[in-house]
């Protein structure tokens, strides 16, 4: 029986490679070393009754557009402020499953249009895009 052998060094002269998967229902993200090429590194996002190496397609933006939250915080966070019985939450902008809606747009007209959210409320499609981009540069 041959032995095992390790695999071949890897080609690519970059440091990193990195893949963000912005899915319809799910989202998240790997990454592996040149001098680890084979071992691959993704985040594990907590919920409250599992761990994942994905969290839902989910934004909360503040009533101001700012950022609140995304994923399982997201949800839980909107969740919350609709079970406090006020109607705080219908300030909130709170976008969920919403990569469909980006996919759909004409080619060039995009980033211009906005999408709604739950409560009917619009925001531009760009503000949607940057804080999904934001979200992965800070983790």
């Amino acid at each position: 029986m041959a032995a095992a052998s390790s695999p071949n060094p890897s080609t690519c002269n970059k440091l990193f490679v990195a893949a963000i998967d912005f899915g319809t229902t799910y989202s998240g993200y790997a990454f592996s070393a040149k001098s680890e090429w084979t071992k691959v590194q993704t985040n594990i996002w907590p919920s409250s009754n599992q761990m994942s190496s994905k969290t839902p397609t989910a934004l909360l933006l503040k009533p101001d557009e700012s950022f609140h939250s995304f994923g399982y915080d997201a949800e839980k966070a909107y969740a919350e402020l609709a079970e406090e019985g006020e109607d705080e939450y219908k300030d909130f902008y709170y976008f969920h499953r919403f990569k469909m809606l980006l996919h759909n747009c004409k080619v060039g007209s995009c980033i211009e249009n906005e999408s709604r959210n739950f409560e009917q409320r619009h925001t531009q499609n760009l503000l949607l895009l940057c804080n999904m981009i934001n979200i992965y540069k800070h983790i």
